[in-house]
């Protein structure tokens, strides 16, 4: 049997497509539900419970289970394969090449760079001023824990200290975008220090990167410092808190576009979910084609500065060039976020 057949097997189709939408009886074993690849408000896409497939009479769409989560979470066959047989708890056998094991000590590196800045900015006694700005900008506890937001310490090696003692090497902590070399003598430094922490998580959740931001206004450093290209982190293919609102923009049939992280994290405290950020860059022919995925419309709401405004001109050409529909939300004048 292929891991395809023992994946089907062990996953029933109607609980896979329930965790997407909701479903309602259609006789005979059968289900049906309101379609998330267009907006429609009577269901129509059917799933046979005999046949383990399903179809949309209303855009055509359909198949198996891999067909669904291909379109549903915008992923290839190899990538919808490993997904779902980690969750059919289903080997897939594989050549492991020198590549794969670094990409999976890097994954490993920042999920677990992603939990220390979380427990950071939770118990550490020097992450007062971070917890402070954190209740000045109104973030409950809840999207802190959704978004994952941390705190980086203020001392020059507090995660590499921490990293090494779990077993992972200065090399490898320099090539996540982690932690730079010492221009003089030897060591290595956090890149990350005295900030507050975004990770940047691809489209199925997994920390590929950070963003960190100064916490006052008198710091003289960069506002933001993103984790550079690394093995695992393209900022012209991410869009930064895509893994929690695709399934939002799907039912909404349109995606808002933000410049930054505490403007997404905003805009879910006011109740609107479809949102992500371009993270303070103009839109990439890549981040469309992601969004093209999820919707056939966005909404770009960019700052009404010249750099805001460049990026929006950017974001029109290229979603009318994917063949989608924009529209640019103003906003008020003197509103800053």
């Amino acid at each position: 049997m292929t891991p395809q057949e023992q994946i089907k097997e062990k996953l029933n189709l109607i609980d896979l497509i329930a965790g997407y939408t909701q479903l309602k009886p259609a006789g005979s074993g059968n289900w049906k539900a309101v379609c998330p690849f267009h907006n429609e408000k009577t269901p129509s896409l059917q799933i046979s419970s005999d046949k383990q497939l399903w179809h949309c009479f209303g855009c055509g769409a359909g198949g198996d289970h891999f067909a669904f989560v291909m379109k549903m979470e915008g992923l290839d066959f190899s990538e919808a394969l490993r997904q779902l047989a980690e969750r059919a708890g289903v080997e897939i056998p594989r050549f492991r090449t020198a590549e794969h094991n670094e990409r999976t000590r890097l994954f490993e590196l920042l999920s677990l760079a992603a939990r220390f800045y979380a427990s950071a900015l939770r118990t550490s006694t020097a992450a007062e001023g971070a917890r402070a700005y954190v209740k000045k900008r109104v973030i409950p506890d809840e999207l802190l824990e959704d978004f994952g937001v941390g705190y980086a310490p203020g001392g020059w090696t507090a995660l590499t200290d921490a990293l090494k003692k779990r077993g992972f090497h200065e090399e490898e902590l320099i090539l996540a975008g982690l932690c730079a070399r010492r221009e003089k003598g030897s060591g290595i430094y956090d890149r990350f220090r005295d900030r507050l922490m975004f990770p940047i998580r691809d489209q199925n959740g997994k920390t590929i990167g950070f963003t960190g931001r100064v916490l006052s206004s008198e710091n003289q450093e960069a506002k933001y410092v993103n984790t550079p290209q690394s093995p695992t982190y393209d900022k012209s293919a991410v869009l930064y808190g895509l893994d929690l609102a695709k399934n939002e923009i799907r039912a909404q049939g349109f995606a808002v576009v933000v410049e930054g992280q505490m403007d997404v994290i905003g805009s879910w405290r006011g109740g609107v979910k479809n949102v992500v950020a371009s993270s303070g860059t103009a839109l990439t022919e890549r981040q469309v084609t992601a969004l093209a995925r999820c919707a056939p419309l966005i909404l770009l709401a960019f700052d009404a500065d010249a750099a805001g405004l460049q990026a929006a001109r950017r974001g029109i050409d290229l979603a009318l060039t994917a063949g989608l529909d924009v529209k640019i939300i103003t906003l008020p004048p003197g509103l800053k976020d």
